[in-house]
């Protein structure tokens, strides 16, 4: 029974942390600034894959890491 507790909240942490850091990446892409990667993780990266279009914009690269992380890039108005 304890594992299974465990597990749920282990899930609902990762799955608050993946909202707050989409939460950073939105308001940046509302905000003019290009969004270059979206990351759950510390680096060095487990797995990349470049997405050709997204919510977040063109060739965003998404990766799945340790600990949560994403790169922006300030764009000229």
């Amino acid at each position: 029974m304890i594992i299974w507790e465990v597990l749920l909240g282990l899930f609902v942490l990762i799955l608050l942390v993946v909202l707050h850091e989409l939460g950073h990446a939105i308001v940046a892409k509302r905000n003019g600034v290009k969004v270059e990667e979206f990351g759950i993780g510390f680096p060095p990266a487990a797995k990349k894959w470049k997405g050709k279009r997204s919510f977040l914009g063109e060739n965003v690269t998404f990766s799945l890491e340790l600990a949560a992380a994403w790169k922006i890039c300030q764009t000229e108005r």
